[in-house]
């Protein structure tokens, strides 16, 4: 049975290993969050200007919503 790893696993022993792995995995979460309110705020702001010209707004084509070509 194959074993599942994630790259965020402590590999080595010991507590720095650790706090290293912490500071990671800490990293990767705040660019993940970062980049979703990034990315959230663009769709926001194309969705409300679609709106306020009375056109519709493409899911398919995010963050624009413009009508594909």
């Amino acid at each position: 049975m194959a074993k599942i790893t994630s790259k965020f696993d402590v590999r080595d022993h010991g507590t720095w290993s650790e706090i290293q792995n912490t500071i990671k995995f800490s990293g990767y979460v705040v660019l993940t969050f970062v980049m979703w309110s990034v990315y959230g705020f663009l769709v926001r702001r194309a969705y409300k200007k679609a709106c306020d010209e009375g056109r519709e707004y493409f899911v398919d084509n995010m963050p624009s919503g413009q009508r594909p070509l």
